[in-house]
């Protein structure tokens, strides 16, 4: 089943915590337009993060700062050859920020 989440005009909060990569086979798509929003994820869990953004910003848990273009954040321990989460995270106007605590 995928899941597509989008935050317009407002903030949102994706917490990804309780998810593991065998729950999840389809991509998980997390939009935000005009708004702000945070996506939070364990750093346990292999999980990737296709990160899109224009005219916007979006802050990875490495320090990585995005205004325009794309970026792939990976947890510790995420390779392509194990189950991982798969994350695309679009920020478009407005902010994202990931958290792994």
């Amino acid at each position: 089943m995928k899941m597509d989440v989008t935050v317009v005009f407002g903030h949102g909060r994706l917490d990804l915590t309780g998810i593991r990569p065998e729950d999840r086979k389809d991509p998980i798509e997390f939009t935000t337009v005009f708004g702000s929003s945070t996506l939070r994820l364990d750093p346990a869990v292999p999980t990737r993060v296709t990160l899109s953004s224009a005219f916007g910003g979006a802050k990875a848990p490495d320090g990585t700062q995005l205004a325009f273009g794309t970026y792939v954040y990976r947890t510790p321990g995420q390779t392509d050859d194990v189950p991982f989460l798969d994350v695309r995270a679009t920020v478009v106007f407005g902010g994202l920020e990931i958290e792994a605590p």
